[in-house]
């Protein structure tokens, strides 16, 4: 006689079902893990983007501060200059 609760006789079908929700739950479990990394990569992606932009702007940025401090070394051997001829005068 079958011992198991239910009906005598489906023990094995009992079986059945339980493995293939257990093979349907893997899959759902892999597509999330899939879905999850391609939200991952995105991230990544979009971080790398946004400090590429970052290091763009800093290089622009100290370029022009390198043209101010050429611009005003300019300035000041003009006034250096200026300043040596009165004195010599």
């Amino acid at each position: 006689m079958n011992k198991s609760k239910g009906i005598p006789g489906r023990n094995g079908q009992d079986s059945n079902n339980i493995e293939i929700n257990s093979a349907k739950l893997a899959i759902l479990a892999g597509a999330v893990t899939t879905f999850g990394d391609i939200l991952g990569t995105i991230a990544d992606a979009l971080a790398l983007e946004e400090g590429l932009q970052a290091e763009a702007e800093q290089t622009e940025y100290q370029k022009m501060q390198d043209e101010k401090i050429a611009s005003m070394q300019k300035q000041i051997d003009e006034l250096t200059l200026q300043i040596k001829n009165l004195a010599k005068k």
